[in-house]
Protein backbone atom coordinates (compact mmCIF):
# COMPACT_ATOMS: atom_id res chain seq x y z
CA UNK A 1 0.00 0.00 0.00
CA UNK A 2 2.67 2.14 0.47
CA UNK A 3 4.35 1.95 -3.04
CA UNK A 4 1.15 2.36 -4.55
CA UNK A 5 0.19 5.73 -2.29
CA UNK A 6 3.73 6.99 -3.43
CA UNK A 7 3.16 6.13 -6.72
CA UNK A 8 -0.36 7.54 -6.40
CA UNK A 9 -2.18 4.32 -7.54
CA UNK A 10 -5.20 3.09 -6.11
CA UNK A 11 -4.39 1.74 -2.76
CA UNK A 12 -5.88 -1.94 -3.21
CA UNK A 13 -3.70 -1.81 -6.57
CA UNK A 14 -0.95 -3.98 -5.21
CA UNK A 15 -3.48 -5.71 -2.88
CA UNK A 16 -5.66 -7.12 -5.42
CA UNK A 17 -2.57 -8.60 -7.10
CA UNK A 18 -0.92 -10.29 -3.84
CA UNK A 19 -3.93 -13.13 -2.94
CA UNK A 20 -1.92 -16.07 -3.45
CA UNK A 21 2.20 -15.44 -4.11
CA UNK A 22 4.71 -17.41 -4.88
CA UNK A 23 7.00 -15.37 -2.30
CA UNK A 24 9.76 -16.64 -0.49
CA UNK A 25 11.82 -16.23 2.44
CA UNK A 26 15.09 -17.61 2.83
CA UNK A 27 17.73 -18.13 5.07
CA UNK A 28 21.66 -17.42 3.63
CA UNK A 29 25.09 -18.44 5.13
CA UNK A 30 28.39 -16.93 3.91
CA UNK A 31 31.13 -18.78 5.72
CA UNK A 32 34.53 -17.01 6.79
CA UNK A 33 37.53 -17.95 4.27
CA UNK A 34 40.75 -16.81 3.21
CA UNK A 35 40.29 -15.77 -0.43
CA UNK A 36 40.20 -11.87 -1.93
CA UNK A 37 37.99 -9.55 -2.50
CA UNK A 38 37.34 -9.33 -6.19
CA UNK A 39 35.10 -10.77 -9.04
CA UNK A 40 36.23 -14.08 -9.10
CA UNK A 41 34.99 -14.43 -5.41
CA UNK A 42 32.11 -13.11 -5.14
CA UNK A 43 29.24 -14.40 -2.08
CA UNK A 44 26.47 -13.91 -4.97
CA UNK A 45 27.54 -12.25 -8.14
CA UNK A 46 25.33 -9.00 -9.87
CA UNK A 47 21.52 -9.04 -10.01
CA UNK A 48 18.39 -7.58 -9.39
CA UNK A 49 15.48 -9.94 -7.41
CA UNK A 50 12.78 -10.96 -10.16
CA UNK A 51 10.29 -10.29 -7.58
CA UNK A 52 8.39 -6.83 -6.95
CA UNK A 53 10.41 -6.20 -4.01
CA UNK A 54 12.87 -7.59 -1.18
CA UNK A 55 12.85 -7.09 2.33
CA UNK A 56 16.51 -7.99 3.65
CA UNK A 57 17.46 -8.35 7.27
CA UNK A 58 21.25 -8.78 7.10
CA UNK A 59 24.12 -9.72 10.07
CA UNK A 60 27.33 -8.21 8.44
CA UNK A 61 28.86 -5.93 5.70
CA UNK A 62 29.59 -7.22 2.50
CA UNK A 63 26.40 -6.02 0.32
CA UNK A 64 26.79 -3.63 -2.16
CA UNK A 65 24.20 -1.78 -4.31
CA UNK A 66 24.00 -0.16 -7.54
CA UNK A 67 22.87 3.82 -7.01
CA UNK A 68 21.79 5.78 -10.01
CA UNK A 69 25.27 6.52 -11.65
CA UNK A 70 25.43 2.91 -11.69
CA UNK A 71 28.21 2.80 -9.35
CA UNK A 72 28.63 0.47 -6.59
CA UNK A 73 27.91 1.49 -3.11
CA UNK A 74 28.63 -0.20 0.17
CA UNK A 75 24.92 -0.91 2.07
CA UNK A 76 26.29 -1.82 5.66
CA UNK A 77 23.40 -3.44 8.38
CA UNK A 78 22.09 -0.64 10.47
CA UNK A 79 20.77 -1.61 13.80
CA UNK A 80 17.17 -1.99 13.87
CA UNK A 81 16.59 -1.20 10.20
CA UNK A 82 15.78 -3.28 7.46
CA UNK A 83 17.02 -2.99 3.81
CA UNK A 84 14.64 -2.82 1.10
CA UNK A 85 15.51 -3.71 -2.66
CA UNK A 86 12.98 -2.51 -5.40
CA UNK A 87 12.63 -5.54 -7.74
CA UNK A 88 12.24 -5.98 -11.82
CA UNK A 89 8.01 -5.96 -11.78
CA UNK A 90 8.11 -2.41 -10.07
CA UNK A 91 10.81 -1.19 -12.59
CA UNK A 92 8.22 -2.79 -15.34
CA UNK A 93 4.91 -0.87 -14.06
CA UNK A 94 6.60 2.59 -13.14
CA UNK A 95 8.14 2.21 -16.90
CA UNK A 96 11.45 2.63 -14.91
CA UNK A 97 10.41 5.30 -12.58
CA UNK A 98 11.23 2.90 -10.02
CA UNK A 99 14.30 0.98 -10.37
CA UNK A 100 15.08 -2.72 -9.84
CA UNK A 101 18.19 -2.61 -7.35
CA UNK A 102 21.11 -4.23 -8.87
CA UNK A 103 23.41 -5.77 -6.28
CA UNK A 104 25.75 -8.18 -5.57
CA UNK A 105 27.82 -9.53 -2.38
CA UNK A 106 31.73 -9.03 -2.22
CA UNK A 107 33.72 -11.48 -0.11
CA UNK A 108 34.68 -9.96 3.04
CA UNK A 109 36.22 -12.81 4.55
CA UNK A 110 33.89 -12.60 7.37
CA UNK A 111 31.07 -14.76 8.32
CA UNK A 112 27.78 -13.53 7.37
CA UNK A 113 24.05 -14.38 7.46
CA UNK A 114 21.10 -12.49 5.99
CA UNK A 115 17.57 -13.17 5.70
CA UNK A 116 15.68 -11.81 2.63
CA UNK A 117 12.09 -12.13 1.87
CA UNK A 118 11.38 -11.77 -1.94
CA UNK A 119 8.02 -10.36 -2.11
CA UNK A 120 6.27 -11.31 -5.03
CA UNK A 121 2.56 -11.12 -6.67
CA UNK A 122 0.43 -13.70 -7.77
CA UNK A 123 2.03 -15.88 -10.51
CA UNK A 124 -0.42 -15.06 -13.65
CA UNK A 125 -0.25 -11.22 -13.13
CA UNK A 126 0.60 -8.86 -16.05
CA UNK A 127 3.08 -6.27 -15.94
CA UNK A 128 4.14 -3.54 -18.39
CA UNK A 129 4.26 -0.37 -17.77
CA UNK A 130 1.11 1.73 -16.54
CA UNK A 131 -0.71 4.42 -18.79
CA UNK A 132 0.17 7.37 -16.42
CA UNK A 133 4.02 6.60 -16.62
CA UNK A 134 4.41 6.64 -20.25
CA UNK A 135 4.26 9.85 -22.30
CA UNK A 136 5.83 10.88 -25.44
CA UNK A 137 9.08 12.29 -23.39
CA UNK A 138 9.06 8.96 -21.82
CA UNK A 139 7.92 6.30 -24.42
CA UNK A 140 7.01 2.68 -23.27
CA UNK A 141 10.83 1.00 -22.37
CA UNK A 142 9.44 -2.72 -21.52
CA UNK A 143 7.58 -5.57 -23.10
CA UNK A 144 4.35 -7.10 -21.52
CA UNK A 145 5.87 -9.86 -19.27
CA UNK A 146 3.84 -12.63 -16.65
CA UNK A 147 5.06 -11.97 -13.43
CA UNK A 148 5.24 -15.89 -12.31
CA UNK A 149 6.79 -17.24 -16.10
CA UNK A 150 9.64 -14.01 -14.96
CA UNK A 151 10.77 -15.51 -11.89
CA UNK A 152 10.29 -19.21 -13.06
CA UNK A 153 12.15 -18.72 -16.34
CA UNK A 154 15.46 -17.39 -14.22
CA UNK A 155 14.92 -19.56 -11.82
CA UNK A 156 15.10 -22.04 -14.08
CA UNK A 157 17.87 -20.62 -15.79
CA UNK A 158 19.82 -20.94 -12.92
CA UNK A 159 18.92 -24.40 -11.89
CA UNK A 160 21.09 -27.09 -13.80
CA UNK A 161 19.54 -29.96 -12.43
CA UNK A 162 16.30 -28.36 -14.06
CA UNK A 163 18.29 -27.34 -17.68
CA UNK A 164 18.90 -31.20 -17.49
CA UNK A 165 15.71 -32.78 -17.15
CA UNK A 166 14.56 -29.95 -19.52
CA UNK A 167 17.27 -30.90 -22.29
CA UNK A 168 16.89 -34.52 -21.74
CA UNK A 169 13.41 -34.94 -22.01
CA UNK A 170 12.20 -35.69 -18.68
CA UNK A 171 10.44 -32.11 -17.85
CA UNK A 172 8.03 -29.76 -20.07
CA UNK A 173 7.62 -26.05 -18.80
CA UNK A 174 4.97 -23.71 -20.31
CA UNK A 175 7.09 -20.60 -19.62
CA UNK A 176 10.42 -19.56 -21.98
CA UNK A 177 13.47 -19.88 -20.48
CA UNK A 178 15.09 -16.25 -19.96
CA UNK A 179 19.22 -15.65 -20.81
CA UNK A 180 19.17 -11.60 -20.36
CA UNK A 181 17.54 -9.81 -17.57
CA UNK A 182 15.91 -6.54 -19.51
CA UNK A 183 16.17 -5.10 -16.07
CA UNK A 184 20.03 -5.31 -16.02
CA UNK A 185 22.11 -2.70 -15.47
CA UNK A 186 26.29 -2.70 -15.55
CA UNK A 187 28.20 -0.96 -13.01
CA UNK A 188 31.02 1.70 -14.37
CA UNK A 189 33.14 0.95 -11.02
CA UNK A 190 33.74 -2.70 -11.12
CA UNK A 191 36.95 -4.09 -9.94
CA UNK A 192 39.97 -3.00 -11.83
CA UNK A 193 41.69 -6.14 -12.95
CA UNK A 194 38.47 -7.95 -14.22
CA UNK A 195 37.86 -4.86 -16.06
CA UNK A 196 41.42 -5.28 -17.70
CA UNK A 197 41.04 -9.10 -18.16
CA UNK A 198 37.25 -9.02 -19.63
CA UNK A 199 38.80 -6.01 -22.04
CA UNK A 200 41.68 -8.43 -23.92
CA UNK A 201 39.98 -11.06 -23.20
CA UNK A 202 36.99 -9.24 -25.80
CA UNK A 203 39.77 -7.88 -27.94
CA UNK A 204 41.68 -10.99 -28.79
CA UNK A 205 38.33 -13.41 -29.11
CA UNK A 206 39.29 -15.93 -26.67
CA UNK A 207 38.89 -16.57 -23.13
CA UNK A 208 36.14 -17.15 -20.58
CA UNK A 209 33.53 -13.93 -22.24
CA UNK A 210 33.34 -15.70 -25.08
CA UNK A 211 31.07 -18.22 -26.68
CA UNK A 212 30.69 -19.87 -29.85
CA UNK A 213 27.18 -20.72 -30.90
CA UNK A 214 25.69 -21.35 -34.09
CA UNK A 215 28.64 -20.08 -35.80
CA UNK A 216 28.81 -16.43 -34.06
CA UNK A 217 30.74 -15.37 -30.85
CA UNK A 218 28.46 -13.93 -28.25
CA UNK A 219 30.60 -12.16 -25.72
CA UNK A 220 28.97 -12.86 -21.90
CA UNK A 221 30.46 -14.89 -19.34
CA UNK A 222 30.66 -18.63 -18.70
CA UNK A 223 32.40 -18.58 -15.16
CA UNK A 224 32.66 -15.50 -13.05
CA UNK A 225 33.81 -17.00 -10.10
CA UNK A 226 34.73 -21.04 -9.07
CA UNK A 227 31.89 -22.97 -8.61
CA UNK A 228 31.62 -25.10 -5.96
CA UNK A 229 29.91 -29.09 -5.17
CA UNK A 230 26.06 -28.97 -4.88
CA UNK A 231 24.71 -29.60 -1.33
CA UNK A 232 22.05 -32.07 -1.42
CA UNK A 233 20.24 -31.59 -5.10
CA UNK A 234 20.14 -28.65 -7.07
CA UNK A 235 22.68 -26.03 -8.50
CA UNK A 236 26.18 -26.18 -7.37
CA UNK A 237 26.14 -22.81 -5.35
CA UNK A 238 29.30 -20.36 -4.92
CA UNK A 239 31.70 -21.86 -2.17
CA UNK A 240 31.81 -18.68 -0.50
CA UNK A 241 27.70 -19.05 0.35
CA UNK A 242 25.36 -21.68 0.89
CA UNK A 243 21.77 -21.36 0.92
CA UNK A 244 18.76 -22.60 2.15
CA UNK A 245 16.11 -23.84 0.13
CA UNK A 246 15.46 -23.25 -3.99
CA UNK A 247 14.36 -20.36 -5.65
CA UNK A 248 12.58 -22.75 -8.50
CA UNK A 249 10.66 -24.33 -5.89
CA UNK A 250 7.31 -26.02 -5.90
CA UNK A 251 6.26 -22.51 -7.61
CA UNK A 252 7.26 -23.75 -10.97
CA UNK A 253 4.94 -25.49 -13.54
CA UNK A 254 6.69 -28.76 -14.87
CA UNK A 255 5.60 -31.84 -16.46
CA UNK A 256 7.34 -35.05 -18.32
CA UNK A 257 7.33 -35.69 -21.28
CA UNK A 258 9.09 -37.70 -24.02
CA UNK A 259 11.69 -36.45 -26.87
CA UNK A 260 14.74 -34.49 -27.32
CA UNK A 261 13.75 -31.06 -25.06
CA UNK A 262 15.37 -27.80 -25.64
CA UNK A 263 18.38 -27.30 -27.73
CA UNK A 264 21.48 -27.96 -25.28
CA UNK A 265 23.64 -25.23 -26.13
CA UNK A 266 21.56 -22.85 -24.69
CA UNK A 267 22.76 -24.05 -20.91
CA UNK A 268 26.87 -24.05 -20.80
CA UNK A 269 27.65 -25.44 -17.45
CA UNK A 270 29.62 -22.56 -15.50
CA UNK A 271 32.13 -24.84 -14.49
CA UNK A 272 33.34 -27.08 -18.13
CA UNK A 273 31.58 -24.64 -20.91
CA UNK A 274 29.54 -28.03 -21.78
CA UNK A 275 26.22 -27.48 -22.83
CA UNK A 276 23.27 -28.90 -20.86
Amino acid sequence: EAFARRLDLDPEFFLERTKKTPSQLRLLHYPPNDRPMDNDHLGIGAHSDFECFTILHTGGPGLQVMNAADEWVAAPPIEGAFIVNIGDLLEGWTNGRFKATQHRVVNTGKERFSMPLFFAVDYDVVVEPLPQFVSAENPSRYTRIVAGDHLAGFSVHGAKHLRKKIVHGELKINFPIHKENPFKRKAVNEFEADKTAEAAAKSKGTGPFNVERGGRTEGRPLLRRPMGPASGSGPSPSPLRWRAGCRAAAHIRLSPIGGRGRDSADWPDRRTGRAY
